[in-house]
C-alpha cells in the first residue's frame, strides 16, 4: 500500500517519492531499464550498463501521485498495459493515467521491489517485474510469469536521479547540440536557448531554466554539459520557437527538413542526408515553400554566424 510509506522509510529503505526521478535496476541482471523508441508506444528492456543509462533520457522514471496511487511516466507518457510483443514488451501508451503502480516489498532487509500495475479499482492487471522481464542474456530474452514476485527477474532496485550529463558536438573550437526533455531543467557548462525565425535567420533567446517540453539549441566550451532537473513535467512539448523537439527517434524528410549542422565551419540549421533523428533532440520542419533554402543562420546578439545567407544557399 503506498500509504505505507513511512514502515518502509523506518526500515532504511528507498520507497520512490511524489515529484522525483529514478533509475531502475534489475536485480538479475544488474542492468538499468530503459524505454525503446516510438512515437506513441515502446517498449521496455533492462539491458543499459549504469555508463549507457547516465546519458539516456528514457531511463529516467518520474512518480507521480494522484489520489495516494503513485502513477509512472517516462519520455512524457504514463505506463500502461504490458504484454509480450515481438520478443519485447509494450509498456506505456499516450493514454491519461488508467494504470497505476503497486510497490511490493520483496521481504524484511532486501532494499528491492517488484513492481506491478493495477487498473484503477486496486487489482493487478500484471506484474510489471514480470512483464519487464525482457531482459538481455547474451542475445536471449527472459520471459516469465505473470504471477511470480518471488524470482530476482522481478526484482527492482530506485535510485533517485537529480541531474545528468549531456553531450555536445564540436564545431571551430566551441561545442552545439539541440535537447528536447519532458520537465524543467537548468543547465550548467552550456548556454541553452529558444530559437525563433524571421525569413531565413534564427534569433537567439537565453533561457535560465528552461520549462517543460521546450526545444532549445545548446552551445558550451566543453564536449559535455550538465543538465540539472527542476520539476515540473510535462507530457507535451512546448510551441511558439522555430524548432520542433521528439521524446523518441524520429524519422524526418532529408530533403525538407532541417537538422543542427555546419557548413563550412559555421553552424547552422541544414538539410541533411540521413533521416533518422535521435531522441530527445529538435529540428526545423520544413515544407514545399522553403525546400529551396539550404540553411538557416544563427544570429548570436544580432550578428549572423553565417556571414552571407547566400553561401549557406550553396
Amino acid at each position: 500500500e503506498y500509504n505505507g510509506i513511512k514502515a518502509l522509510f523506518d526500515a532504511g529503505i528507498l520507497y520512490p517519492e511524489d515529484g522525483k526521478f529514478y533509475r531502475v535496476k534489475n536485480t538479475y541482471n544488474g542492468k538499468y531499464m530503459r524505454i525503446a523508441a516510438g512515437e506513441t508506444r515502446g517498449q521496455v528492456f533492462a539491458d543499459l550498463t549504469a555508463e549507457q543509462a547516465e546519458k539516456d533520457v528514457s531511463t529516467l522514471f518520474y512518480v507521480e501521485v494522484n489520489s495516494s496511487k503513485p502513477y509512472i511516466r517516462v519520455q512524457g507518457q504514463y505506463l500502461n498495459w504490458v504484454y509480450s510483443t515481438l520478443g519485447g514488451y509494450e509498456a506505456y501508451s499516450t493514454a491519461s493515467m488508467d494504470k497505476y503502480a503497486h510497490f511490493v516489498l520483496v521481504g524484511p532487509g532486501v532494499g528491492a521491489f517488484s513492481i506491478a500495475l493495477g487498473n484503477g479499482e486496486g487489482s493487478y492487471a500484471s506484474y510489471l517485474g514480470i512483464g519487464f522481464y525482457a531482459l538481455k542474456n547474451g542475445t536471449t530474452t527472459v520471459a516469465g510469469s505473470t504471477t511470480d514476485q518471488t524470482s530476482e527477474y522481478a526484482h527492482w532496485t530506485f535510485e533517485e536521479v537529480t541531474s545528468f550529463p549531456v553531450s555536445l558536438n564540436s564545431v571551430g573550437g566551441e561545442y552545439y547540440a539541440t535537447l528536447c526533455v519532458p520537465f524543467d531543467f537548468t543547465i550548467t557548462g552550456a548556454h541553452a536557448y529558444t530559437l525563433t525565425r524571421s525569413g531565413n535567420v534564427l534569433t537567439t533567446d537565453e533561457q535560465v531554466t528552461v520549462a517543460a517540453g521546450t526545444p532549445v539549441l545548446l552551445n558550451g566550451t566543453a564536449a559535455t554539459a550538465t543538465i540539472d532537473i527542476d520539476g515540473n513535467y510535462a507530457a507535451t512539448p512546448a510551441s511558439g520557437t522555430a524548432l520542433t523537439g521528439v521524446f523518441f527517434p524520429t524519422t524526418i524528410d532529408g530533403t525538407t527538413d532541417y537538422v543542427l549542422g555546419q557548413l563550412d565551419g559555421k553552424i547552422g540549421f541544414y538539410h541533411w542526408t540521413s533521416n533518422n533523428l535521435k531522441a530527445n533532440r529538435a529540428y526545423i520542419v520544413g515544407g514545399t515553400s522553403s525546400a529551396s533554402v539550404k540553411g538557416y543562420a544563427i544570429s548570436w546578439d544580432g550578428t549572423d554566424a553565417i556571414q552571407g545567407l547566400e553561401a549557406a544557399k550553396e
